[in-house]
């Protein structure tokens, strides 16, 4: 078996004790270099599932294994430092900090990552991303909704990661600058070898990945089966 990038086994999660389960996985492994489309309705445990692989969170029970590392046995600034060294995430809202330049968060992100040794260079991903390199002393606030997404996929990249999760980063795009925007990622992405996990409620994206997961096949909390699944997905025992 090729080497994991990504193994759960048992893991359940919900945001309170007295709340229903938002997650019940018996299994998923995902494998070193894979680009998986990961898709579901919504409120069906996407963004969850994605913050206990970035290890923002920790769940009730089971494990949650990226490149070998058990995230919920790690803790505190250990497991920050982790995700800052090895995962790199696009949110939906991009999250940058609008009052600093566009060089300014991307550097943040070296920071976090440990300092820069590895790093790539911001100016070289810009360009990679289709910006100008003078873009990097604008705010990020002045920005086109274009741009941010950009510099935000920059962020996610700077500290060349292993895992990149990408969490519905096109929703605010229209369908012929979605596709532009997809390349770009992918392309970038594979410079580095990263594994992706794309999560999108759009399936007429998932050509463009190498393996489809719908989270009803994986997720039992909804009590559905996985005759839904694409035949190109596997649930193989990790290990």
């Amino acid at each position: 078996m090729d080497s994991l990038a990504v193994c759960l086994q048992q893991v359940s999660y919900r945001w309170h004790p007295q709340q229903p389960q938002v997650l019940d996985i018996p299994e998923l492994s995902i494998s070193a270099g894979e680009r998986v489309f990961l898709y579901g309705a919504s409120g069906s445990g996407k963004s969850t599932l994605l913050n206990l692989l970035a290890g923002i969170l920790r769940p009730q029970s089971g494990s949650v294994e990226v490149f070998g590392t058990d995230l919920t046995a790690v803790r505190g600034a250990a497991r920050d430092r982790f995700r800052a060294e090895n995962i790199g995430v696009i949110f939906q809202q991009f999250n940058l900090l609008p009052y600093l330049s566009v060089a300014a968060n991307i550097e943040l992100a070296v920071h976090f990552g440990g300092g820069g040794g590895g790093a790539a260079s911001i100016d070289e991903l810009l360009q990679q991303l289709a910006l100008q390199p003078e873009i990097g002393a604008r705010k990020a606030g002045d920005l086109s909704v274009g741009q941010q997404q950009r510099v935000a996929v920059a962020r996610a990249l700077v500290n060349r990661p292993r895992l990149l999760i990408a969490d519905e980063p096109t929703s605010a795009l229209d369908s012929d600058a979605r596709d532009g925007f997809i390349h770009l990622l992918l392309d970038c992405a594979g410079k580095n070898n990263s594994t992706i996990i794309f999560v999108s409620h759009d399936k007429s994206l998932a050509g463009h990945f190498s393996r489809r997961l719908d989270i009803s096949a994986i997720n039992r909390v909804d009590g559905r089966t996985d005759d839904r699944v694409d035949s190109r997905m596997d649930i193989a025992p990790c290990g």
